[in-house]
């Protein structure tokens, strides 16, 4: 199972490092021809839809390489606190999408006529990171 770590400990591990003179030495590292960035790698997906970036690279004589993979989008959403299976989340948090920013709801039990929504799509402002068209149809 994963890790997961809260604002505090990400803000503690932030404080010891330095990334402002990092990404500056990165760029310097560059502009001399010292870092090596093979093509952006691309995976488009027909079923179901979607796509995947890939970014690597790393500087000559280094210790460290990097490696970035995106696909999907971060978004906002806002939680019913007052129903269990919310019990603890904020009101609202970031959610990760990939391949479709909706999800189908249905009834959970026969009996049911309405299907339990517990997470809802804030009224604006809804992209935390990525691209996202037609926000506005949300």
């Amino acid at each position: 199972m994963g890790k997961f770590y809260d604002l505090p400990q990400i803000k503690g591990v932030l404080k010891k490092l330095q990334p402002i003179q990092d990404i500056e030495e990165g760029f310097v590292a560059y502009s001399e021809g010292k870092a090596v960035i093979p093509p952006v790698g691309e995976i488009l997906f027909k079923k179901p839809p979607g796509d995947v970036h890939i970014k690597y690279g790393y500087i000559v004589d280094d210790d460290y390489y990097v490696i970035k993979i995106a696909s999907g989008l971060l978004i906002k959403v806002a939680f019913d606190q007052n129903h269990p299976i919310a019990y603890g989340m904020p009101e609202e948090a970031a959610a990760f999408f990939a391949h479709s920013p909706t999800f189908q709801t249905l009834p959970v039990l026969k009996e049911q006529e309405q299907p339990l929504v517990v997470g809802r799509y804030p009224e604006e402002n809804i992209v935390l990171s990525g691209w996202m068209l037609g926000e506005k149809y949300l």
